[in-house]
């Protein structure tokens, strides 16, 4: 065999093994994008499940403490719009439904009772009917005759917030029905998500966001959130609060694609090129020998 032949025999084998190598890269790569979106697929299942069990804990203790304005308004209708010893009577309530803040009686919309007074004084003679903050939002519930929320908003009291409100309706002697005011559920934020444990998102690896969109816009106010960083294609879970919506969004800390997973996957796709590379380069030069030997057997 002269050495022009065997060097050509080497570069065929050699472009070959290259064109096998490209295509075992390939298929490689593809086999590790498979893997990789089936444990992103993975992921992403697991975030949904712990976001749904949060935001359902969630919902569920904000409609266990607004349901305090339904049995008051209950309560007001029956006594004709009288309460006898309120300050008990809020006391028990905010005790059995957990996570109130203070209850409120404001008839013909004017808050005149708080309970507790103690840290509440401001409101007193506060009308949100006619806030121009909260007032959007208040007149809405009257209009619609059902319990509402508003907020969260800053109190004038101190701190965020969101208010229940129900609005009272009596009978007069013609038996038409008469606005009487609305009984207001007062629920600060920071304690509804200690509550609700959030802090289990951050536990598992994850950050968080609580919002909801203004009322009449389509601008997201985000209330509360673990980190100032943006969520990363984050799954949004929706709440159901009356008369609106919020909207839970986790994504991992680290992202759905971390730069050693990224690493990782680039290094076993070389690796499997390179070792199909030589494996073909080996297999062709093999068959180019073994020819060679034919031919000359077949000439002698």
């Amino acid at each position: 065999m002269s050495a022009d032949g065997d060097a050509q025999g080497r570069r065929r084998a050699a472009l070959g093994a290259a064109i096998a190598g490209l295509l075992i890269a390939l298929l490689a790569g593809a086999i590790v994008c498979g893997i990789e979106r089936g444990a992103h697929q993975q992921r992403e299942i697991q975030v949904r499940q712990l976001a749904t069990a949060v935001a359902h804990d969630l919902g569920g203790r904000l409609d266990r403490s607004l349901s305090a304005a339904i049995a008051l308004g209950a309560v007001l209708r029956q006594g004709g719009g009288k309460i006898d010893h309120f300050k008990r009577l809020a006391g028990e309530l905010i005790n059995q439904f957990g996570g109130i803040s203070a209850l409120q009686l404001a008839p013909a919309g004017t808050i005149s009772e708080v309970e507790p007074l103690a840290g509440n004084e401001r409101v007193i003679g506060f009308s949100p009917l006619t806030d121009p903050l909260q007032g959007p939002e208040a007149r809405q519930v009257v209009a619609q005759r059902q319990l509402g929320l508003t907020g969260p908003v800053e109190l004038r009291q101190g701190g965020i917030g969101v208010v229940g409100r129900n609005p009272v309706f009596l009978r007069d002697d013609e038996g038409n029905e008469v606005f009487w005011g609305l009984v207001q559920v007062l629920i600060r934020v920071p304690d509804l998500l200690v509550m609700t444990r959030l802090d289990a998102i951050e536990q598992a690896g994850y950050r968080y966001e609580l919002w909801r969109y203004r009322p009449g816009t389509s601008e997201r106010h985000v209330f509360a959130r673990s980190s100032d960083q943006p969520l990363e294609q984050p799954v949004n879970i929706p709440i159901a609060v009356p008369n609106g919506e919020w909207v839970l969004s986790v994504a991992p800390d680290a992202g759905w694609h971390s730069l050693e997973d990224f690493l990782t996957d680039g290094a076993v796709v070389l690796v499997i090129a390179l070792l199909g590379t030589l494996t073909a380069y080996l297999g062709l030069r093999q068959v180019q020998l073994l020819n060679r030997q034919a031919g000359r057997q077949s000439v002698s």
